[in-house]
């Protein structure tokens, strides 16, 4: 999927709809929220 990329780039995958479990707390806008939160504090954290 990244492989020929020309910019740096990163693949996150937060969770799977084919795992029970995680599929119920991506219904939760919460839970979507909490994941959007984390990769922009990621992304921020990296960039400095």
């Amino acid at each position: 999927m990244l492989r020929n990329t020309h910019m740096p780039a990163i693949l996150v995958e937060m969770a799977f709809i084919s795992n029970r479990q995680e599929e119920g707390w991506l219904r939760e806008a919460t839970v979507r929220q909490q994941f959007a939160q984390a990769i922009a504090d990621g992304i921020l954290d990296a960039l400095g």
